[in-house]
Parts: C-alpha cells; structure tokens; sequence
C-alpha cells in the first residue's frame, strides 16, 4: 500500500495515542484484511513477525562482516571480511545506523541489530476485539468511532478473593500474589488507554521490563526468573517484591496520567466485617 494520506483526524489521532507515521505502515504491511477499508494486527500475525525477525536477526549475525563482491549482475566471490581484518585488527564496536558503501563494482551492505531490535517493538491492540482495534489502529471516523473508556470494561472479570488487594478507577480486585496484583492492574490499563503500556514498555529498570511483548525482554539478563502472560497479551515478572510492584505502579500511573494512591490504589484496606 503506497501513498497513504492522513487526515487531520487521523494525525490527531495518532498523536492522542501514541502511534507514529511509521507504525501505521508497519501495521499495515503485516496485518490481516478483515474488511474492504480495515486491517487488524492480530497476535498470531504479531507472533509470525516477531519469529520471523528473530530469524532474520540470527542469519544477521551469523552473516555479521561478510562481503559481497559483484559485477554487472554476476555474483564474483563472497567472505567475511572480519575473520581477516581479526588477526592484529582491534575489534570495532557495532555500527549506530545503517551504513551503505558504494563503488561501481562492489556492493557493501551492513545493517546493525539495532535497527532489527526496533521492529520488534511493533504495536499490537493484543486483547481489544476487533471492533476497538480497528478503531485504534486506522482512526475510524469521528461518526462511527467510539472515545477510549476512562473507566474498565464491564467485561473484565474482577476476582472477589485473594492475598492481595488493589483498586483500579474505582474497581476492586483481589488476587493471591503481587505478580498477578500486576498482571490484573495492565490488563485494566489495556481496556482503558493501551497507548499508555506501549509507553510502559520502553521503561527498563536494572535487570529487567515491567512489560514486554516478547518474554525474553523481561529478565534479558537472567532468562531463568519466570515471567507470566497478562490476559491483554503483555509479558510480566512473575518474581516480583512489594517494592518492585510499587515502583511498577507508580510508573504505570506516570505514563498514563493517573494517580498513585487516588485512580489506583495498593493496597487497598479491606472493609472490616
């Protein structure tokens, strides 16, 4: 799909919820049709792209300083160019952008992890049904287009007992440990402003994510701590302390606009019997 136009609505729009000019392509190249004038980027589309890109990145770097040497359209010979350059060479540190080396007869073409990593960052409405992702992703019109709830969906299923308990805009739930106390908190954040975990994502602490869409981004350093699937589709710690969920809330507050201790609440003071 070329050429694409935005409308006034749909800048706005984009603006509003966090998208950029390059993910509406993005979406568009990889999502399913599912009507004449709708795409919809579905988990299974985001998980074939996302398994697909982490080939991609291994063939990159088994492929990392090879060279191609060509004439006309004739492939001359091929090598990797670090093995030779290694002996007596210091190692160079990998390349910030992409680089393009050209002469008349020889192609260079280096493309840094970097650039790979970027792609898997894709945006995904992960747990919205098809309708609100459709809105959310193409910026329907202002005549069929329905505003973002300030308040969770009626369809969340609220647990009524647990360890735990915690209060999102005005719900109460309970679950039986912190990671789930979590885990319930995005999924309500999900139905409520999905741009604001796009935001959440791209926050590292040392060691770790407070959500990713890929499992291995949450403890990259140490892949054996367990992570657990949220319902709206986010990776989470499942080894988390009370300090650790307070900090993850309070960042979860931070990049929506709400408030620690007013809009959401943990813990919550359980009404005496």
């Amino acid at each position: 799909m070329h050429d694409l136009h935005f409308t006034h609505h749909a800048e706005i729009r984009m603006r509003q919820r966090g998208f950029r000019n390059t993910d509406i392509g993005l979406v568009l190249s990889v999502a399913t049709r599912v009507a004449e004038d709708a795409f919809f980027l579905s988990n299974k589309d985001a998980a074939r792209e996302i398994e697909r890109r982490r080939r991609e990145i291994q063939q990159l770097e088994r492929l990392r300083g090879t060279k191609v040497i060509v004439e006309g359209d004739n492939v001359i010979t091929l090598y990797n160019s670090d093995r030779k350059q290694s002996r007596g060479a210091s190692k160079k540190k990998p390349e910030v952008g992409m680089k393009f080396e050209t002469t008349t007869e020889t192609a260079l073409v280096s493309l840094p992890i970097s650039l790979i990593e970027a792609l898997l960052t894709m945006r995904s409405a992960l747990d919205e049904d098809v309708a609100d992702a459709l809105r959310s992703i193409t910026g329907c019109s202002q005549g069929t287009s329905k505003p973002t709830s300030d308040r969770p969906s009626s369809d969340v299923i609220v647990s009524q007992s647990g360890k735990y308990a915690a209060e999102f805009l005005g719900t109460a739930f309970f679950e039986n440990t912190l990671a789930e106390i979590f885990g319930r908190a995005v999924d309500m954040m999900a139905d409520v402003a999905p741009e604001a975990l796009v935001s959440l994502a791209t926050i590292r602490t040392r060691g770790r994510r407070f959500i990713s869409l890929v499992p291995h981004d949450i403890h990259p350093f140490s892949p054996h701590l367990p992570v657990m699937r949220t319902g709206s589709g986010w990776w989470i710690s499942k080894n988390i302390s009370k300090n650790q969920l307070n900090l993850a809330l309070r960042e979860l507050c931070e990049v929506s606009g709400l408030s620690l201790g007013k809009d959401l609440k943990f813990p919550l003071e359980r009404p005496q019997s």
